[in-house]
């Protein structure tokens, strides 16, 4: 059975590592196998975009940071076989290019994920 991936991030800011929630679905051709979110503990204290995602600092103090939180999502997400990043479009605007690179890093690591 093939397995794709959908996954999305919100941001606290514009910066690069201003990662602040992420969330994925698992899923065949016929059916969700899996639904996962985690919010993220960003850098810095300053939230903003909180009108867009809801997410506030009180949220996210306590939270793990990406890193440790993307250990457990890689984990999760090496049964997949096809990747999709839903915000790709959203590269430039919020410059997150550097959860880009991570996620490719990743992908190009295990040859059995190919993106689409």
């Amino acid at each position: 059975m093939q397995l794709f991936a959908a996954i999305d991030f919100e941001t606290s800011s514009s910066e690069r590592n201003s990662a602040c929630s992420i969330g994925y679905v698992i899923f065949n051709q016929s059916k969700i196998i899996k639904k996962q979110s985690y919010l993220i503990k960003p850098p810095k204290p300053e939230i903003q975009f909180t009108e867009i995602h809801g997410l506030t600092w009180d949220m996210l103090k306590k939270e793990k940071t990406f890193d440790k939180v993307w250990k457990q999502v890689e984990i999760e997400l090496l049964s997949v076989d096809y990747f999709s990043p839903i915000m790709h479009p959203l590269i430039d605007q919020f410059s997150i290019r550097l959860v880009i690179i991570i996620i490719l890093t990743f992908l190009l690591k295990s040859s059995r994920i190919r993106l689409f």
